[in-house]
């Protein structure tokens, strides 16, 4: 792995563990306050008067999680997958607060690595704010594939991935390296899946143009980017083998 990209691993481990300490989901002020709007439309999508299984990917401590399990049949699962240690900790101390412990199972592994000899199919695949955490590009396509394969006939895949992404000092406005190992154009991102998905359903693209500030360590940044939601239902025609 290039010491660029161990850099912004370690920066983006420093900055998620510090703000999960500090948040807590579902308490307002902050975007753990409710789950992505999107993420819950897409989900109406699937069938969830029988039991399915569901994939969070870069779960965090549970913002989608927690809700999902929680409207789902006994019996049902949530794999809930985070680079993150700490992460999965407090997600599974979420879970059980919220009273889902079993359906939730917490799994501390780099998005990269996770395909590699998984037989389980999904009903339902979420990832917000995390694909763009893989390695490289290389990987990126791969798990855009491995995405497709791992759905059950009528699976649904809802993600949400920035693209674009410009980091500047608040007061001083350097520009800064973007603390994301793929920072693909709005256009190349829409390209690659488009592409992938190709076959299936497409249920909703949308791009919304965010600008936020955050804090890298003691630093102010502005952060914009173009962060595209892309939701497709699996084809029946398609279904293909993992």
């Amino acid at each position: 792995m290039r010491k660029e990209i161990k850099d912004i691993r370690e920066n983006e481990k420093i900055y998620h563990e510090t703000f999960y300490e500090k948040e807590t989901i579902y308490e307002q002020g902050s975007w753990l306050s409710q789950p992505a709007k999107n993420v819950m439309e897409a989900l109406k999508c699937v069938d969830i008067t029988k039991e399915i299984n569901v994939l969070d990917l870069g779960c965090g401590t549970g913002r989608h999680s927690i809700v999902i399990s929680e409207m789902l049949k006994p019996g049902s699962a949530v794999d809930c997958v985070d680079i993150l240690d700490s992460a999965v900790e407090i997600l599974l101390k979420n879970a059980e607060k919220f009273g889902v412990e079993e359906k939730i199972n917490g799994i501390v592994q780099e998005i990269d690595d996770f395909f590699i000899k998984k037989q389980r199919k999904y009903d339902f695949i979420v990832a917000v704010s995390a694909l763009e955490h893989v390695r490289d590009e290389n990987t990126f396509d791969e798990v855009l594939t491995a995405l497709k394969n791992h759905l059950t006939e009528a699976g649904v895949i809802c993600l949400i991935i920035n693209s674009g992404i410009i980091e500047k000092d608040k007061y001083t406005g350097e520009a800064l390296l973007p603390q994301f190992e793929i920072n693909m154009t709005t256009d190349m991102l829409l390209d690659k899946l488009r592409s992938t998905f190709k076959e299936e359903e497409l249920i909703k693209e949308e791009i919304k143009h965010l600008n936020y500030e955050i804090l890298r360590g003691n630093r102010a940044v502005n952060l914009t980017t173009n962060a595209v939601t892309y939701v497709v239902k699996h084809s029946k025609k398609t279904m293909q083998g993992v």
